[in-house]
């Protein structure tokens, strides 16, 4: 389906001008009500669409490249830190068995953190190029 077939908005609708929270707000309220009415709603295909509709497509891929370059930062850091505490023999070394627990906590949800950025950040550059 091009992108011609879709009706021409007089100004009053939703265009690229929105923001990332409202669009997670949109798809979360969209992924809700498919989920829980799923005779009434559209399917997953005709909902990447209407996203699509809702903002323009460089948009989505800027954000989704945005997005994918924080994430490859984070794990990039994450993975210096733990780089320069390693040993010779490959051990991790703490000052106090406190401040491992923590560090380790910490980083293992910055890294799942920026794995998760670069994830929708992908979904966003694929979606901007359908």
């Amino acid at each position: 389906m091009n992108s011609s077939s879709f009706p021409q908005h007089d100004g009053h609708e939703a265009t690229g001008d929105l923001s990332i929270l409202t669009l997670a707000t949109s798809f979360l309220l969209n992924y809700y009500m498919a989920l829980k009415y799923p005779h009434q709603w559209e399917t997953g295909l005709l909902f990447l669409i209407k996203v699509k509709y809702m903002i323009h497509f460089h948009h989505m891929v800027l954000h989704g490249l945005l997005l994918i370059l924080i994430g490859l930062f984070i794990r990039f850091k994450v993975g210096q830190r733990r780089f320069k505490r390693r040993t010779v023999t490959g051990m991790e070394l703490y000052s106090s068995y406190a401040k491992g627990v923590i560090t380790r906590c910490l980083e293992g949800v910055a890294a799942f953190s920026g794995r998760i950025l670069i994830l929708v950040g992908l979904v966003l550059v694929i979606a901007g190029t359908v």
